[in-house]
């Protein structure tokens, strides 16, 4: 591993940034980003950061039991005693992620098939404003006054 990695490793460490710890690590500040989430992906990397993380963790007496009861206890944390409204809804949302109770925030989808209908759609409508095919009949319009729009039933 290069000292540059070894750097980003520990910058990364800081905040959980990639870009930023890139650039905090001497990569160039134009493909920061691509670097950052390049190194990510290296095998190498992504056990130096388990294991950093692990004795950061073990170091400060970090555990999930604890996250979750800091969590619990500012979620339920009365105004009266300082607790405010955005600190309580944060605190469930962190709540909820740990336990896998969040919908994920990117959802992938197959673009192919949502083109080919988007493309048809298209071309139907360059029929039908060429003249070459009539446009759809509206479902609103009863069914006895459909015979009399453009002499079609």
């Amino acid at each position: 591993m290069t000292p540059k990695q070894e750097q980003f490793i520990q910058e990364y460490l800081v905040d959980g940034n990639a870009s930023a710890a890139a650039r905090r690590a001497k990569y160039s500040p134009k493909t920061a980003g691509a670097i950052g989430e390049r190194l990510l992906k290296k095998a190498e990397i992504k056990e130096a950061l388990e294991k950093a993380a692990a004795e950061r963790n073990a170091r400060h007496e970090i555990s999930l039991e604890r996250i979750l009861t800091g969590l619990l206890r500012e979620a339920q944390l009365p105004k009266s005693e300082g607790g405010t409204s955005s600190v309580r809804v944060a605190a469930w949302r962190a709540i909820a992620d740990i336990g896998g109770f969040t919908a994920p925030q990117r959802i992938e989808l197959d673009a192919a098939p949502l083109a080919a209908r988007l493309e048809a759609a298209r071309q139907r409508l360059e029929l039908e404003y060429s003249g070459q095919i009539p446009p759809p009949i509206p479902p609103e319009i009863p069914r006895e006054n459909r015979e009399n729009i453009a002499g079609r039933t």
